[in-house]
């Protein structure tokens, strides 16, 4: 019998979707909720690939395979058969239950039954209406996280704790005690930019933060229009008169079609200028782009903190901190600006505090 060739395009499709939300996604919603709902359609899918006769109850099939399969975790059944050590049962079978799960299935049965319905009645229709469903949830998705709802990543499911977030002016009269109260654990607060500029609510953030327990740090945004040393005297100017718990940081974020020689020598500059007057060496944020562009060749000494909104960052060197998400809501942050970017330490709580003595 031959395939079923619009079946075997779904399925595929299915397939790579749950591959990237496997390896990439590790958010509190398509990861465990959606993840499972598709994974039921791309079973029913699989099979209609290659059985073309109906099978009315084939979606009640697949819930109640699915529901068996996560009673066996809730039996815990990879431990008792001693099977722990083969890694495809563990992922096929599972190790913690979840009615949550169950419901999910139930959902991806639902699904498939629409499909049924859809396939029997309108068959040309499927794929064009497949394809539609997966735009607007697709849509759906970014715009939640265009308006912080919803984000990719979340670090706690991946181990990292220590959560902070950086802020500006931009952020307006933060309230540090309620900020303090959703698990905010450090602060990196922007003194100055360029060889002039300085950030004129700096003082009050460095001092309210450390007042309500948030370990705080100063960054630098550097300019690529302005000499590195005249900017490390402004950010020093601006910085040392407060004391700060963690390293000094430089923001920098100049785009590939900077002249890459000037650029990278007045970025030596700054960098030797603060260390010169500190004796610590500051941390770099960055972005992929940028670091790719001037930095991964002549700063493979500096600590560093980048960008990611996607993944865990892809990055050889010391890394620090890890920035997940550039449009987060937290409640304290002051309503003219309703976003604040969200950050994790790169490590445990021992190792943070051990961190902190670093100081600046």
């Amino acid at each position: 019998m031959k395939p079923n060739w619009k079946y075997a395009f779904l399925s595929l499709v299915l397939l790579l979707i749950e591959l990237i939300i496997a390896l990439f996604l590790h958010d509190t919603i398509i990861r465990p909720y959606i993840g499972d709902i598709l994974v039921i359609v791309l079973l029913y899918c699989i099979i209609k690939t290659f059985v073309r006769k109906t099978i009315v109850l084939l979606p009640l099939y697949l819930f109640i395979f699915a529901s068996f399969v996560e009673i066996l975790q809730l039996l815990h059944i990879i431990s008792l058969l001693h099977l722990e050590n083969i890694a495809v049962l563990r992922v096929i079978v599972g190790s913690t239950f979840d009615w949550a799960d169950i419901l999910c299935y139930f959902l991806g049965a639902l699904a498939a039954v629409s499909i049924q319905r859809l396939d029997s009645k309108h068959g040309k229709l499927l794929i064009p209406a497949f394809i539609s469903a997966a735009a607007v949830s697709a849509l759906t998705f970014f715009i939640l996280a265009y308006n912080g709802l919803w984000w990719p990543v979340n670090p706690k499911l991946m181990g990292y704790e220590i959560m902070g977030i950086d802020v500006a002016r931009y952020q307006g009269n933060i309230d540090w005690q309620v900020i303090s109260k959703q698990g905010i654990k450090f602060a990196y607060i922007k003194a100055s930019e360029g060889s002039t500029y300085k950030d004129p609510l700096f003082k009050n953030n460095v001092i309210e933060s450390k007042e309500n327990g948030i370990a705080n740090g100063a960054y630098h945004y550097f300019s690529a229009d302005s000499p590195g040393e005249a900017q490390a005297l402004n950010f020093l100017s601006a910085a040392s008169q407060y004391k700060t718990d963690m390293p000094y940081v430089l923001d920098f974020e100049v785009g590939p079609g900077g002249e890459r020689g000037k650029v990278i020598s007045e970025l030596k500059a700054f960098l030797q200028e603060i260390q010169d007057s500190i004796g610590i060496k500051p941390i770099i944020y960055t972005t992929y782009k940028s670091y790719n562009s001037y930095l991964s060749n002549d700063f493979t000494d500096y600590s560093f903190w980048f960008r990611d909104l996607l993944r865990v960052p892809s990055f050889e060197g010391n890394l620090i901190f890890w920035q997940y998400c550039n449009r987060g809501r937290l409640v304290g942050i002051d309503k003219s600006q309703e976003f604040v970017d969200l950050n994790v330490f790169m490590g445990n709580e021992q190792e943070f505090q051990e961190f902190l003595h670093r100081g600046s």
